[in-house]
């Protein structure tokens, strides 16, 4: 595995940012003395209300980009 360097974690943040949008930025939030702090919290209901609503958000994405949806889809 590779380092996690801060590099390596800009890019990480960037693929998330690119496959979930911009909701990932909700996890972070700046103090008062400007150092940004990562809301383990906000991850954990994030990660709960995808589970059960995946299905639906990626539907809509096949919907809205004209892909076909088969049954197995609506399974």
């Amino acid at each position: 595995m590779a380092e996690l360097t801060p590099l390596r974690r800009g890019q990480m943040g960037i693929a998330l940012l690119d496959s979930n949008g911009h909701g990932l930025l909700n996890q972070f939030v700046v103090d008062v003395e400007g150092n940004v702090a990562w809301l383990q919290g906000e991850r954990l209901v994030s990660g709960v209300g995808d589970f059960f609503t995946s299905g639906l958000r990626d539907l809509e994405h096949q919907w809205r980009r004209g892909e076909a949806i088969g049954a197995s889809d609506l399974g």
